[in-house]
């Protein structure tokens, strides 16, 4: 499993190249979370580190995502809490909106499991704000808030009944 990733993980550290390698680390440590969930994170949390370390935005925010959703997917929804916390707050420094609103539903998704009901439906619903930004390549939602929101949504309203 993961065969590509990890030949792209040799190349790119033969041929000094972090950015492919954190790009890497992300794809294979996603991959990981049913069948080495441990390994999993530490490539996960390399792949951030090292994205971190050279000032790469786009990897660090993808990194901070998929190490959300392989928390939550993991049912670990207190790191996953805080994961998504780190990314939200690096995304909006950094401007990087379509991970800021993806990293937002995903913590209305993490909130609900918690059982913060409330704060995970404010949270969620923002993102269908006629004020939030639309983005162009989603044809139906007006912010990447609203997928992973409107998961967070219906699950709230199945539980409320």
């Amino acid at each position: 499993m993961g065969a590509p990733a990890r030949e792209a993980i040799t190349i790119a550290r033969e041929f000094n190249r972090p950015d492919i390698e954190a790009h890497a680390l992300n794809n294979l440590g996603q991959s990981l979370w049913i069948t080495d969930s441990q390994s999993g994170r530490h490539m996960l949390r390399d792949s951030v580190a090292i994205a971190l370390k050279l000032g790469d935005s786009d990897n660090v925010a993808r990194g901070f995502t998929n190490w959300t959703f392989f928390e939550m997917e993991l049912l670990n929804f207190a790191d996953a809490e805080e994961l998504a916390r780190k990314g939200i707050a690096y995304c909006a420094e950094h401007e990087l909106d379509g991970y800021h609103d993806y990293l937002s539903g995903a913590l209305a998704w993490v909130l609900l499991q918690l059982g913060r009901w409330d704060e995970a439906s404010a949270l969620a619903l923002a993102g269908f704000s006629l004020e939030a930004p639309k983005v162009d390549d989603m044809q139906f939602f007006p912010s990447g808030r609203s997928f992973s929101g409107a998961c967070a949504l219906i699950w709230l309203a199945a539980r409320r009944g």
